[in-house]
């Protein structure tokens, strides 16, 4: 995975996104192609040559950079396999909530022991930020999901405020929130409510 911002711009590319930059601006350069995941000296050239072709390209011709980089839509394998990487770049960017644990979270592990599956799945760990003051500004655990990766359908959005969705629960990680909402719940009072009053 390959973060890069700009200007309040953030995006992720994947491995494959990522390699294949590489190649591009490579030009044919085979040995610098696999250089780039083996020597620290030909990474460092080619993340820089990535990041001034990044800011080239959104400078230049920024509706497509948006459709091809910015704006982001997996559904099924391809989100579950994405979303924790998609996460922690929000975390990084946003400290709303992370991937997994923070900073010495001992709830989680016992998380782990209580969350029992019938089939062999990963689970993933949500852990929400809040900001502390006291005596200084730092990030604590507020609260925390845990949620088999099986249920994720699909992932939109910007990798500072996206929408993840389930078969059971939908996640809106906004800029400065994280709601989880369940489908269907609203209708389903307001459809309560119409029966009653009828």
């Amino acid at each position: 995975m390959f973060y890069w911002s700009y200007r309040g711009i953030h995006i992720v590319l994947t491995n494959e996104e990522e390699t294949d930059l590489v190649r591009r601006l490579a030009e044919g350069n085979a040995i610098d192609v696999v250089g780039y995941n083996v020597s620290p000296a030909t990474r460092k050239t080619y993340e820089r040559k990535m990041f001034a072709y990044l800011k080239n390209y959104l400078i230049t011709r920024p509706d497509d950079f948006n459709k091809e980089y910015t704006f982001r839509s997996w559904w099924n394998e391809e989100a579950r396999t994405l979303f924790p990487l998609f996460l922690d770049a929000y975390g990084r960017i946003t400290k709303n909530a992370t991937i997994g644990g923070y900073g010495g979270d001992p709830l989680l592990d016992d998380m782990m022991e209580d969350v029992l599956h019938s089939e062999n799945d990963d689970v993933y760990h949500v852990t929400l930020l809040r900001r502390r003051y006291f005596p200084w500004p730092t990030y604590v655990a507020s609260g925390r999901l845990s949620f088999p990766s099986s249920i994720i359908e699909h992932v939109a959005g910007t990798v500072d405020n996206f929408v993840l969705m389930t078969s059971i629960f939908n996640i809106r990680f906004g800029h400065n929130f994280v709601r989880v909402s369940i489908p269907g719940k609203r209708e389903e009072k307001h459809n309560n409510g119409m029966n009653a009053d009828q």
